[in-house]
């Protein structure tokens, strides 16, 4: 099986976080029950108010816990891909390029398309489309702009035709 700190992601659904963002992610998962945990003692101890607290604690911790869930469901998934797949040469190129929007920051996210040859025949992968809770937003993902128009190094499982993005080109 491959190890999947060397993989960025799949095709079907962007990145998965490893190393420290992944460390960095569960650390703030932590530290917003640490604060919920010891705002509920001092809630019973001083004053109830801190229940207040507490509960906005809590609610900044759940975004955290979607990510780990998803990220867990998607590491989950490319380890059972990754058990047959096979490491080829591929071409990348974006289809497009669009702009995410959010209250803090823009970031720039690309659609991708993978060319690559498997049994003598020609195979061409869009990237999300593939259904399901976890796929990435229409294909869209900032993972993509780094392979975006390059030659690149995958894995593909034909048993499941997916296509698992490794972290060097």
């Amino acid at each position: 099986m491959k190890e999947i700190k060397n993989l960025a992601g799949a095709l079907s659904f962007g990145a998965i976080y490893t190393g420290w963002v992944l460390c960095l992610i569960i650390s703030s998962c932590v530290a917003s029950f640490a604060l919920m945990i010891s705002m509920c003692i001092l809630a019973l101890v001083i004053d109830y108010e801190l229940f207040l607290i507490a509960a906005v604690s809590a609610l900044f911790a759940i975004p955290f816990l979607v990510v780990m869930v998803i990220n867990f469901v998607n590491c989950a998934k490319i380890k059972k891909w990754a058990k047959n797949a096979v490491k080829l040469k591929a071409f990348a190129r974006a289809i497009d390029i669009s702009t995410t929007h959010t209250p803090v920051f823009r970031q720039r996210t690309t659609k991708l398309s993978v060319s690559f040859k498997y049994n003598n025949k020609t195979v061409i992968k869009e990237s999300g489309k593939r259904g399901g809770a976890f796929s990435s937003i229409n294909g869209y993902s900032a993972l993509f702009n780094k392979y975006a128009d390059k030659e690149l190094t995958i894995l593909y499982s034909p048993i499941y035709d997916e296509v698992i993005l490794m972290k060097s080109l």
